[in-house]
């Protein structure tokens, strides 16, 4: 169980562990679905590592920054005081952030078709705004960090 009594080092090693958890089987389920829907098969895991490698590698990435942003934000705008106005906000720069790093990646590194990328980044959105409601709803981030 995470707590804030824990010291600071462990609490965060253990909150990113918890982040790990989540964010890789998402970026494996990313992979999957979107080979799927192209190829009518499941990916090796042999033969397309890479493609595993990359999508949980960006999963980790997205979901770090993410995490970093809604820390970030929570000392700007009180959960408890303006719920509406921190959940929107960062709704609103996990989205743009989010959305911005699935760009990227398309255009930069991933030969994606068009259908492809509104795939990706539809998916990419409703992940955020998931992770954007459980982490409004749990205690964890009401509460502060240690230092």
């Amino acid at each position: 169980m995470l707590s804030p009594e824990q010291p600071p080092h462990t609490f965060l090693m253990r909150k990113y562990w918890l982040l790990f958890t989540i964010c890789t089987p998402i970026g494996i389920l990313f992979l999957l679905y979107l080979h799927f829907s192209n190829t009518g098969k499941l990916p090796s895991p042999i033969e397309k590592f890479e493609h595993y490698l990359a999508s949980i590698v960006l999963a980790n990435v997205g979901g770090w920054l993410a995490y970093q942003i809604d820390n970030l934000l929570d000392k700007k705008i009180s959960w408890k005081e303006l719920f509406l106005t921190r959940f929107i906000s960062g709704l609103l720069v996990n989205m743009i952030v989010g959305l911005s790093l699935t760009i990227g990646t398309i255009v930069f590194g991933l030969k994606a078709t068009t259908a492809e990328a509104w795939k990706i980044g539809i998916l990419t959105a409703f992940v955020l705004f998931l992770y954007e409601i459980f982490y409004g709803s749990t205690p964890i981030a009401i509460m502060p960090i240690p230092r």
